[in-house]
């Protein structure tokens, strides 16, 4: 009776799905898209694969479609940014998880656990959907309109917690954080989302591909491209047996997604090379590149804070309300000055930051009008890592005064044990200003030239390679300044450092400012303290009235010496 009910879940889905297609998560369109050219060979078309499926097309694009109507054991999509492929791919595990005559448990593999958390959201929400038709049809009605009040999944999934699902008919659906020890071992299904991000991703392939060889089991990789570098690349170009899908998001577009592709490619700054890589698929050279991607994907960690984001007063054309901070200190209004309502929110966050114990180092790179000013609160903790450099407070200001900039830095210093600040052209002022109020001994201005750069950046290289510092995880901003560093040669053969300036990531400024916090974390910390040498009686030093007598300052030499010769003669007396 339970497998004749999954089979009329399968069966029905889609009647359910028309009738509820306006929760889609605002990836794929609620109505039937407009008929389109059916797209050329070359784009999102399946190497080796099915012909292309006919299906609910109210529910899913044609290029979603025609990922899951593909039934290979081993497939793999080569994808543009939010193109609704990984929506796609949970409808495909949930549907399998509640078919009986689906063999297997599924495991998914995400970039992070922020990423494993979504999916595992998404698979809930497909699994209250197929419910939702299972109810509806039990009780004969001829509508399933389902809500997200309503709570259905009970009468199939029988337990649901963080990271794992678990059904009534035994199968259960594990997210976990990539790793190759926690993928070693499963003999099941398995998903790889986000392949090219995976730390030590040929190592999950060689974990988890043997697993899927016996007994009929999939295997699922999807990803954005990351260079020429990597499992992902490895696979998605080499010669083998995985089905293959090439989805960029212009052919996306073109099917019905909803997306503006000129503002898409405005959010990339116009990149090119970002619009080919994160957009089209392409895989880019990095060969360019000081930090290779790997060694970023490899850096990323959960446990590091996301930046907090926050831009300057614009003038009267600003529609925002609030009072300024220049207004709260009793100064006249600044243009680009910050609201103080988003000065509590950095206070709050540098308060909980520093409630979690560690020592702390400061990092900031100034800016003004066009780069970002960043400012990087640095922890060192073994208790998690050993050695850890640990981004525990980043604040990103665009446009925004010198005077607010100040109030920012000031408050991290307080909360740091030492910091660095660019003194280089317009970041000269506040260093100095800062060196002044907090001291030479806490606070290091640093003047930036060819050799200073390169130490620090050959620092923030090193520091990734060892695994004794991390990045926050996913975070597009953060991984592009990183990328974006290009170690060329000068005249004379030095190392020369630079990136290009561009609105969204600013001139490497998070580059810059968390190889300040890791030099400000370098420098050994003293604390002067007074040691007597020698101790001696006053009565020796002073003498009628309290005035030192001089003569007893002196040292007699004569006599010194001839208690020496003595010494000596009465040595050989003795000897002879």
């Amino acid at each position: 009776m339970r497998a004749l009910r999954q089979r009329q879940v399968m069966l029905t889905a889609v009647i359910a799905l028309l009738l509820i297609c306006s929760v889609g998560l605002g990836r794929a369109k609620a109505t039937k898209p407009p008929a389109t050219p059916k797209p050329a060979p070359a784009a999102g078309t399946i190497a080796g694969g099915p012909a292309e499926p006919t299906g609910p097309e109210t529910i899913f694009l044609p290029y979603q479609i025609r990922w899951v109507k593909d039934r290979s054991r081993h497939k793999i999509a080569d994808k543009g940014r939010q193109v609704g492929l990984s929506w796609a791919t949970m409808y495909e595990v949930a549907r399998d998880v509640l078919d009986d005559d689906a063999r297997g448990n599924w495991v998914v593999l995400s970039a992070g656990e922020r990423q494993a958390k979504q999916l595992c959201k998404t698979l809930v929400f497909w699994v209250r959907v197929f419910d939702q038709a299972l109810a509806a049809i039990l009780r004969g009605a001829n509508d399933a309109i389902w809500t997200e009040r309503e709570e259905y999944c009970e009468s199939i999934a029988e337990k649901v917690t963080v990271l794992e699902v678990t059904f009534r008919n035994g199968k259960t659906v594990m997210f976990l954080p990539a790793n190759a020890d926690t993928a070693r071992g499963w003999s099941c299904n398995v998903v790889l989302d986000e392949f090219a991000f995976h730390k030590d991703g040929m190592e999950i392939l060689k974990a988890v591909g043997p697993s899927t060889l016996r007994g009929g089991y999939r295997l699922i990789i999807i990803s954005t491209p990351n260079g020429k570098q990597g499992a992902f690349y490895e696979v998605y170009t080499g010669a083998n047996d995985y089905s293959k899908h090439l989805i960029p998001i212009s052919l996306a577009i073109a099917e019905g997604l909803e997306v503006d592709y000129a503002a898409f490619c405005a959010m990339l700054n116009n990149d090119p090379d970002a619009i080919a890589q994160e957009g089209e698929g392409a895989f880019l050279d990095t060969a360019t590149m000081f930090l290779p991607p790997e060694l970023i994907a490899f850096a990323e960690s959960d446990k590091a804070a996301e930046p907090l984001r926050f831009e300057g007063w614009r003038g009267p054309d600003d529609e925002r309300q609030g009072v300024l901070l220049s207004e709260k200190q009793g100064k006249p209004r600044i243009i680009g000055d910050l609201f103080y309502d988003d000065y509590l929110k950095i206070e709050a966050a540098v308060a909980a930051a520093v409630a979690q114990g560690g020592d702390y180092f400061y990092g900031f790179d100034v800016a003004r009008k066009r780069d970002l000013s960043v400012h990087n609160l640095n922890a060192k903790r073994a208790s998690q890592y050993l050695n850890c450099e640990l981004p525990v407070c980043t604040v990103e200001l665009s446009r925004t005064s010198f005077d607010s900039q100040e109030y920012v830095a000031r408050l991290m210093l307080t909360a740091a044990r030492r910091g660095a600040i660019d003194a280089t052209g317009i970041g000269a002022q506040i260093a100095e200003a800062m060196v002044r109020e907090f001291g030479e001994g806490k606070v290091e201005a640093i003047t930036f030239t060819n050799e200073i750069k390169s130490e620090l950046a050959w620092r923030v290289r090193n520091k990734l390679a060892d695994t004794t510092a991390k990045i926050p995880a996913g975070n597009q901003t953060v991984r592009a300044s990183l990328k974006s560093i290009r170690k060329t040669k000068t005249s004379t053969g030095a190392d020369r450092f630079d990136a290009d300036s561009t609105d969204e990531t600013g001139h490497a400024d998070y580059f810059w400012s968390f190889a300040l916090s890791l030099h400000a974390g370098s420098k050994a910390h003293t604390k002067l303290a007074y040691h007597a040498v020698v101790i001696r009686p006053l009565s020796n030093f002073f003498k009628r009235g309290g005035e030192p007598e001089k003569e007893s300052l002196r040292p007699n030499r004569a006599r010194q010496y001839a208690e020496l010769r003595g010494k000596r003669r009465g040595g050989k007396r003795g000897d002879e």
